[in-house]
C-alpha cells in the first residue's frame, strides 16, 4: 500500500470520527437543554449549534497550545457539519427516539 493511500484512509477515518463524536455531542447537548428548560425547539436547535459550534472552535484553539498539533478551520468545518446534521435530523422530528429517552 502507498504512504498516500495510508494517509488517506488515516484522514478518512478520523474526520468521520470527528463528525460523529460531534453529532452525538449535539444530540445530548439538545436534551440536556430540553430536559432543564422550556424553550421552544427552535431555541433549543439554535442553542445547541451554538455550544457545540463554539466548543469545535475551542477545542481546535487548545490544539493550538500542544506541541505538535495545529488548529485547522477545515476541522471546525467537520465537527460543525456534524452538529449541522443532528440538528436538522431533530429539526425534523428523526431522532426524536434518542431525545425522549
Amino acid at each position: 500500500m502507498h504512504t498516500s493511500q495510508i494517509y488517506w484512509q488515516d484522514f478518512i477515518v478520523k474526520k468521520t470520527a470527528h463528525f460523529i463524536e460531534y453529532f452525538i455531542l449535539a444530540v445530548l447537548i439538545f436534551r440536556a437543554l430540553k430536559q432543564s428548560t422550556e424553550y421552544s425547539r427552535v431555541v433549543l436547535i439554535l442553542l445547541t449549534l451554538l455550544v457545540t459550534v463554539v466548543y469545535a472552535s475551542t477545542d481546535e484553539y487548545h490544539q493550538s497550545l500542544v506541541p505538535g498539533r495545529e488548529p485547522r478551520y477545515r476541522d471546525v468545518a467537520i465537527d460543525s457539519l456534524g452538529v449541522v446534521t443532528a440538528s436538522v435530523l431533530i429539526s425534523l422530528r428523526k431522532l426524536d427516539i434518542l431525545i425522549d429517552l
